[in-house]
């Protein structure tokens, strides 16, 4: 008979005599009073994906232009303010109607509340009347690109009796390279909210992720966002009291980026070598802290086995009779035990 084969008797047979002991004497049976913690190895070479959620206010433009102050042309009627930011900040929560930005649909050639701008080329007077656009705050984050939108906006419809659609129609950011804006996200079918008649009702959206199709990582100039009013007809206006956007943004890591600055692409080489080496050093130490917890883990799992067998020589309610026969018992079971595991290592195992 094999020596697994005789190991895999002894354990049932030990298992059979502690089951008996329990059932017959309601011991408890062994304890394992030390908890084993399995350790788990830390790469610091893996790319961890972090993420992180920003809350944005309208501000006032950084440009290029529009009015010569770095804010967009706006072509809305203001109430209780004078720019269409200031209009819709509001940094203690949403003020209602003691100031919001007005956005008008009007026939064309038709005199607007606001001056429409007829001599655009690119857009009717009436998609400029309709158009709110404003830069956020702090939105620009370098290394970070833009993955997520929400957007929450207080509005109202005046001038008729159905609610009107309200969308965000774009966001964009200025491409420092180009000397353009570049859109980072377009508008999508379902990004529409309706904004009730009378008194202003909060509405929260989350836009579509298939809107977002550039990548805000590579500058830090800030987004600039454009509210489109999204029916026609019958003249309806839409009063914006308040705008908020809560992004969520993914830190992206790359590599140096070609310049033609000579001492920023050396500091760009060096910093990378350095935290290279930095990560290195930390692979070292968690291979070492990696092995110490094997064997702390193995060290537990073994004082955890001598303090079940040592039940085994003093089972709780066992009549000393009966103990003193499982005590040579064990004992002979263990020594075979022991000298079956010695030879399995050292090779020398036969039938």
């Amino acid at each position: 008979m094999s020596e697994a084969a005789v190991l895999a008797k002894l354990i049932v047979t030990i298992g059979v005599v502690a089951a008996l002991a329990v059932s017959l004497y309601g011991s408890s049976g062994p304890a394992f009073p030390f908890q084993v913690n399995f350790p788990t190895f830390s790469n610091p070479f893996d790319a961890s994906v972090h993420i992180s959620t920003y809350s944005f206010l309208p501000t006032v433009g950084y440009g290029p232009g529009g009015n010569g102050t770095g804010d967009p042309a706006m072509t809305v009627d203001l109430t209780g303010c004078s720019i269409g930011w200031d209009c819709i900040r509001d940094l203690n929560g949403s003020d209602g109607a003691s100031s919001y930005a007005t956005l008008h649909n009007v026939a064309v050639f038709n005199t607007p509340p606001a001056p429409c701008n007829f001599n655009d080329p690119n857009s009717s007077p009436d998609a400029n009347c309709r158009t709110l656009p404003f830069y956020l705050e702090g939105s620009g984050l370098k290394g970070e690109k833009l993955v997520d939108i929400t957007v929450d906006i207080w509005c109202r419809t005046r001038n008729t009796t159905s609610p009107v659609r309200l969308q965000v129609s774009g966001i964009q950011q200025f491409n420092s390279t180009v000397q353009a804006l570049m859109i980072i996200f377009t508008g999508q079918q379902n990004d529409v909210m309706l904004c009730p008649v009378g008194a202003f009702g909060h509405l929260s959206i989350r836009l579509a992720r298939t809107g977002i199709s550039g990548d805000t990582s590579a500058w830090a100039n800030p987004l600039l966002m454009t509210l489109w009013m999204f029916d026609q007809g019958n003249a309806p206006w839409i009063d914006v009291s308040t705008v908020r956007m809560q992004g969520t943004y993914q830190t992206t890591t790359t590599g140096c980026a070609s310049s033609t600055d000579f001492f920023t692409n050396i500091g760009c080489h060096l910093g990378a070598v350095g935290d290279a080496s930095l990560r290195t050093l930390q692979l070292l130490v968690n291979i070492v802290v990696y092995i110490g917890q094997w064997l702390l883990a193995f060290i537990t799992i073994m004082a955890n086995v001598f303090v079940a067998a040592s039940w085994f020589f003093n089972i709780p309610g066992l009549p000393t009779v009966v103990q003193n026969l499982l005590d040579a018992f064990f004992i002979g079971t263990t020594t075979v035990f022991i000298l079956i595991i010695v030879r399995t290592l050292r090779g020398g195992g036969g039938a």
